[in-house]
Order: C-alpha cells, then sequence, then structure tokens
C-alpha cells in the first residue's frame, strides 16, 4: 500500500466499520471519538479499572484496516484504549480507565509489562514505522510505501535509531488528535504533560524503579530494550507541546 493512496483506503474501513455497526460516535469529555467493538471478540482486555497516571504512545507498524482487527483478537488482551487513524479519527477499543497489555514480553520490558500496563493509557498512531530504502524506493514488509522523492512520507536520519534509518512521518491531522487526546486525559484523570527531557525521550529507563516511578508522557521505547523503535525519531513531540 502507497502512502498516496492509505487516505481512500481508510475511508473505506471507517465506512464499512460504521455500516457494520462496529464503530460508533461517540465522545472521550470533548474529543470526537468512535467506539470500536468486533461483534466477534470481547475478550482482548481486562474489565478492570486500575489507577493511572501514565500514558504511553505507540505506533502500529501498519495500517488502520488491519490495525485495529489484530488489536482486538478475543483473549489476546493486547490491545490499546486508543488507536489515531492518519486522517485524524480517534477509535476508541476499550474504555480508557481498563487496562490490557501493550508493552511487550516481560523478559523485554523494562518495568514489567503488567504494572505498567495496568496503570498507562496506551495511544497507537497508526504508522507503518521503519522503512527498507531499496534503490529509490521505501519499502514496508517488501511493498513499496513511497519513493525517495515523495519527502513528506519519510524521514531520513543523520544516524540510524536502533539500525534504522528511515521512518515514516505522521500527519498534521494525527497531531491535533494525540494533543487532544492527552488535553482531555489530563482533565480527566490528571495526568500532566510531563515529557521526558530531549537526551532521554528515545532511550530504555536506566532502571524498573526508574520505570515503576514515571509519571506523565512516555513512549513504547522507553519500555521496550529490544524488539520496538515507537514511537520513533520521526514523531515530532514539539507538535504535542513537549
Amino acid at each position: 500500500m502507497r502512502a498516496i493512496d492509505i487516505p481512500a483506503k481508510e475511508a473505506q474501513s471507517h465506512n464499512n466499520w460504521v455500516r457494520s455497526g462496529e464503530a460508533t460516535r461517540a465522545r472521550f469529555g470533548s474529543v470526537d471519538v468512535f467506539d470500536y467493538r468486533p461483534r466477534h471478540s470481547s475478550g482482548y482486555y481486562f474489565d478492570e479499572r486500575p489507577q493511572k497516571n501514565l500514558v504511553v504512545l505507540h505506533y502500529t507498524e501498519g495500517w488502520i484496516w488491519g490495525d485495529i482487527p489484530t488489536l482486538t483478537k478475543d483473549d489476546f488482551r493486547v490491545s490499546v484504549a486508543f488507536v489515531v487513524a492518519r486522517s485524524g479519527i480517534v477509535y476508541r477499543l476499550f474504555p480508557e480507565d481498563r487496562w490490557s497489555y501493550h508493552l511487550g514480553k516481560e523478559q523485554d520490558v523494562t518495568g514489567g509489562s503488567e504494572f505498567n500496563a495496568r496503570r498507562s493509557i496506551a495511544i497507537e498512531v497508526s504508522n507503518v514505522g521503519a522503512l527498507e530504502l531499496v534503490g529509490s524506493d521505501l519499502k514496508f514488509v517488501g511493498r513499496t510505501y513511497c519513493t525517495t522523492a515523495e519527502t513528506g512520507f519519510y524521514q531520513k536520519l543523520a544516524q540510524p535509531y536502533r539500525g534504522e534509518q528511515y521512518f515514516a512521518t505522521f500527519t498534521a491531522e494525527q497531531y491535533t488528535a494525540v494533543s487532544a487526546l492527552l488535553d482531555q486525559i489530563k482533565s480527566t484523570y490528571g495526568i500532566e504533560r510531563t515529557f521526558l527531557p530531549q537526551e532521554k525521550r528515545f532511550a530504555v529507563f536506566e532502571s524498573e524503579p526508574a520505570a515503576d516511578a514515571y509519571r506523565g508522557i512516555a513512549s513504547h521505547v522507553n519500555y521496550r530494550r529490544t524488539g520496538k523503535t515507537d514511537i520513533g525519531p520521526a514523531f515530532d513531540w514539539a507538535r504535542i507541546g513537549a
């Protein structure tokens, strides 16, 4: 799927979900959302209400029409409260005061996957993440995402990050939606817009106590030692007030 073709495919998927009744318009405080409830599944989160004091940002490494079905597979319990499409549409997969695993396997997680998953509200931003340069094409899972001439769709790093040098960019609508979600989360749960300093923003917490004690806004890489790059260096933190 080429980046230029994603908006039409996203819109088609959205309309299909609305027509089927799986996605229904709702509100999270001042934020317009679509509550997504798959007809085939309900066991993808825990119906418990732990105290919330952390937000973790992710990107999906995929496209919205595959991301949401994957995140709502029955009994996997690996999901997130919110997914933000490239269009800026926000899907709420389960009530944000509940929880699901979203940080990964215990042995790869600094701070413990359950402890920090329980206390956090996770936001996935639809984005393919790292891209592979093949000639003049930038590819995701072997398919061309964009070309090097389409500079709005990717960012080339001066130095590789976790082995990757090219990353897909985010849309203006996604930054607006994420910022609005953070505002409402602060209003509802008192989680301040506290961000890690620039020199630590793309690094794993130095210890388990530090990971467990942090309050505010973090990203997946702060908790994962291996295997992940989200929310990645192409994410412009300044656009959400960091």
